[in-house]
């Protein structure tokens, strides 16, 4: 709802992805070596929550890499006091 699309199928979701991957000012890069004790850290909560576990993660990538995470979603804004820089888009 956030982002103010239809839902796609997981098919749907890799074919976008594919998309985006083939641009040439798009790069892949490597996980940071310490996000598993990052994400660790954020996501550990007594309760289930599929959601914070991961925002948790890009929230550990982005904290563990030293870059900042564009959202459209204020939810991982809780993330900002373990130290993650955030820009929200409108």
């Amino acid at each position: 709802a956030a982002y103010d699309v239809s839902r796609l199928t997981n098919r749907d979701a890799l074919q976008a992805l594919e998309a985006l991957m083939a641009l040439p000012q798009v790069a892949l890069i490597e996980e940071p070596p310490s996000v598993m004790e990052c994400w660790a850290r954020l996501g550990a909560i007594s309760k289930a929550a599929p959601k914070l576990w991961m925002d948790a993660y890009l929230a550990a990538v982005a904290i563990t890499g030293g870059w900042t995470l564009l959202s459209l979603d204020r939810d991982v804004l809780q993330f900002e006091s373990q130290g993650l820089q955030c820009l929200l888009l409108a």
